[in-house]
């Protein structure tokens, strides 16, 4: 128990109030500020309020956090801001330094903060096996240890699952995790962007519709810009797979958040969205210009790992093999690193047996997809299971 609540639930026992402990080094106002965890006593306000507690001044103090403590706890806290500022090395450095100091200490709980945070930012920096051990000791021992707020806890747990390919697991912590959080929050917000990613992955490219229209209403509302931005990017990506016009003035708007000096987007991408909304309404040599011209722009690692494989549908559009094969490739020569290797693999391999199919290799397509058909089953994803079933009958046909 923490000092400040062994404090409060000793005074309460005793029927005191907070005025009742003030003395000597203790005022009304410390004894408010040490129950709330804001600060910590001094040897003289221990000795206060142990006598006004009727306990020893040892019985007391040992609930005090020692020099060490207090120095792992100024470290954990600013890892979680360099994390939270994706400042990844940072916040890995300052992590792996407060788990030595909490296993030095033998502190359970502290220790388990830092393995969480150490865990989260090498799944970021691509070590995801190295991190998922440490979130499995930080969170499969307490669930949510001590000190850690729920949210921050869900969050990981359903990242690490997002990136190794569990979506179920991963969807269900998001659900949990927007119903912990505030309505207003912008770990809700981020919470609604990455259920919406998942139900794509799972249930196909025109699902996840409300959820990112909800963060991108959510935030307009609290000044959110980037969860603003990829709520709408989201939005507008699953409007142009249904054939829909995209509306000027979002277009408009989102061009604007990307542009935001005050806070740069650098992440999302007009021209990846035009390409998108043009392979749709099949203007495929557009679409593929403006794909290579994307390989020169700053976006995040997700969208700039898909670029061969939208190269290689465009190209198949086109009955292109030779390019086609050669963006296939690409993308299954990529190092994935952080993003979703397991399900990026499986797209190109079904590229590969489209592009078997065009060509005439139906047998080699149909071998293909038999080797599909058990990892779409096992990565939990009902919609790229049904489709590799029915590409099955028609091929066989």
């Amino acid at each position: 128990m923490a000092f400040g609540e062994h404090l409060r639930s000793l005074r309460q026992e005793r029927g005191l109030s907070q005025v009742d402990l003030v003395g000597p080094g203790v005022s009304r106002s410390l004894v408010s500020q040490l129950e709330h965890g804001h600060v910590q006593p001094s040897p003289r306000a221990v000795q206060t309020l142990a006598e006004k507690l009727g306990v020893s001044y040892e019985f007391l103090m040992q609930e005090v956090p020692s020099p060490l403590e207090r120095t792992c706890e100024v470290l954990l806290r600013h890892a979680w801001r360099n994390l939270e500022s994706r400042r990844i090395d940072e916040a890995y450095e300052l992590a792996d330094e407060a788990a030595e100091t909490a296993r030095n200490l033998g502190h359970r709980n502290l220790l388990s903060q830092a393995r969480l945070i150490r865990g989260w930012s090498l799944m970021e920096r691509g070590e995801v096996s190295r991190g998922l051990d440490d979130i499995a000791q930080a969170v499969g021992r307490f669930m949510a240890p001590p000190g850690i707020e729920r949210p921050r806890a869900l969050q990981s747990l359903a990242m690490a699952a997002f990136y190794n390919d569990h979506y179920v697991m991963a969807e269900s912590y998001l659900r949990v995790l927007i119903e912990v959080t505030g309505p207003r929050s912008p770990e809700r917000g981020a919470a609604l962007v990455h259920l919406a990613i998942v139900q794509q992955t799972r249930y196909g490219p025109a699902a996840g519709f409300e959820e990112f229209r909800a963060a991108e209403e959510m935030g307009q509302e609290i000044g959110e810009r980037r969860i603003e931005a990829w709520g709408l990017e989201g939005r507008l990506a699953i409007m142009a797979h249904r054939h829909e016009t995209l509306p000027t003035p979002d277009l408009k708007r989102l061009g604007a958040l990307v542009a935001d000096n005050e806070r740069a987007i650098n992440e999302i991408s007009l021209g990846w969205l035009t390409a998108y909304q043009l392979r749709h309404d099949g203007a495929y040599q557009q679409a593929i210009d403006i794909l290579q011209a994307q390989r020169s722009v700053r976006v995040d690692t997700g969208t700039r790992d898909m670029i061969p494989y939208e190269l290689a549908r465009n190209h198949l559009a086109l009955r292109d093999f030779t390019l086609a094969q050669q963006a296939i490739d690409e993308g299954l020569a990529l190092p994935f690193g952080r993003v979703r290797s397991g399900f990026l693999t499986y797209r190109f391999q079904l590229a590969k047996a489209w592009l078997h199919h065009l060509q005439g290799r139906t047998d080699a397509a149909l071998q293909q997809l038999s080797t599909l058909q058990p990892v779409v089953h096992v990565m939990g994803l009902p919609f790229h299971a049904q489709m590799l079933q029915t590409l099955t009958e028609q091929w066989t046909v």
